[in-house]
């Protein structure tokens, strides 16, 4: 069965801090509507992720087990759990299921984020046979067309129960959802998506801050198509993990290493979809990435900053390894592109997280590779 998903990207110079503006329905500004027209002209050529910002940790994590102790650094990763249920709007039939969490870390790292959601899901009943714009199709190319949005608001009963889009005004000039959603759905109306977003909110000392808002599904011409809100997930909610302790590769000269837990099965029903999260040492000091829009040139280079899951079985070297890991028949645009890291901290520290569907089903003793600002394969572990 053919793939479908969403690649949550941004224009990294639209993002920072701004004066918060208040709105409750679906109308872009002027300046978003000017983001949304560089975004049709770019998108052939750009595919770019929301940004991540560095905080201080104040997440208490619980029920860990001991992490690894990786350069004299002891780093603690923890999720929250959500789900969400969505049910037609209006004139529409659509529904929708949804498995969300908050990916946190805690410990020796100054470079984490603390606003990000993560989410997989899958669609049903929407418009019949589209192709997005960013898949080289016709459709979606207006503001929320096939979007996949948190809203502000708490109930589904009205566009104004609902309110608009979820992030914080005060630290995000640029709506980050403005281009997230499906890219396509089959002769049935089903689509998937997956991806991770920043918020501007900090989640990590809050994760119910995400409790109850309105999760929306758009039709192909920006209607609101769907809507449920987001709830706790059962107590006893554990995707399947594979995890991967990441070791210099043999004949580089930096000692990065790191440790990342990939989750399989997320959401039951998308097979092919993986969420990571990790984080590595040994790094370069006090990276900035472009991505983050700061002016920064590092990282701007194929497979600047990477954090990837490869074809290949063993890290002994590149032939061995082999590159993303990916169906190109089913997903035509290669979804590791511009996953990873953002920002090392002054102790070379980063942290990373992720959501994509790759076409692959099978992800054990998968090669997991951290790639240097310059794009060099530096630290690789297998997946078990």
């Amino acid at each position: 069965m053919k793939t479908f998903f969403f690649l949550s990207f941004l224009s990294a110079s639209l993002l920072g801090h701004g004066e918060a503006k208040t709105r409750s329905s679906d109308a872009v500004t002027e300046e978003e509507q000017a983001f949304w027209a560089r975004a049709l002209q770019e998108v052939a050529d750009s595919f770019l992720v929301p940004t991540p910002a560095p905080v201080t940790q104040t997440y208490a994590p619980t029920a860990q087990v001991d992490p690894p102790i990786i350069s004299n650094a002891t780093i603690f990763m923890d999720r929250v759990y959500f789900t969400v249920s969505t049910y037609s709007l209006d004139n529409s039939t659509a529904f929708s299921e949804t498995s969300l969490f908050v990916p946190i870390w805690d410990g020796d790292i100054d470079s984490a984020p603390n606003d990000i959601v993560c989410f997989i899901g899958e669609g049903f009943e929407l418009d019949k046979n589209v192709t997005s714009f960013l898949w080289g199709g016709p459709d979606c190319q207006v503001a929320n067309g096939c979007g996949v949005h948190v809203h502000e608001g708490f109930d589904c009963a009205n566009d104004d129960t609902q309110a608009g889009h979820w992030y914080n005004k005060d630290v995000l000039t640029i709506d980050p959802w403005l281009t997230i959603g499906y890219l396509s759905t089959d002769e049935d109306g089903y689509a998937q998506f997956a991806g991770c977003i920043r918020t501007g909110f900090d989640l990590v000392s809050d994760p119910n801050l995400l409790l109850g808002r309105a999760f929306i599904l758009h039709n192909a011409d920006g209607t609101r198509a769907s809507c449920g809100v987001i709830e706790p997930t059962t107590s006893d909610f554990s995707p399947l993990t594979l995890i991967a302790d990441t070791s210099p590769i043999p004949g580089t000269t930096e000692n990065v290493n790191g440790y990342v837990e990939v989750l399989e099965e997320l959401h039951a029903n998308v097979f092919d979809a993986i969420c990571y999260q990790g984080y590595a040492t040994g790094l370069e000091k006090n990276v900035e990435s472009f991505l983050l829009g700061t002016g920064s040139t590092q990282c701007d280079v194929s497979n600047g900053c990477g954090t990837h899951i490869h074809a290949g079985t063993g890290c002994e070297n590149v032939d061995i390894q082999l590159g993303h890991l990916y169906d190109p028949d089913q997903i035509p645009v290669d979804p590791w592109l511009l996953e990873s890291y953002y920002r090392t901290d002054d102790a070379g520290s980063a942290a990373f997280v992720g959501c994509i569907i790759t076409g692959e089903e099978d992800f054990f003793q998968r090669a997991f590779i951290v790639h240097g600002t310059d794009g060099s394969r530096l630290s690789c572990g297998t997946l078990s």
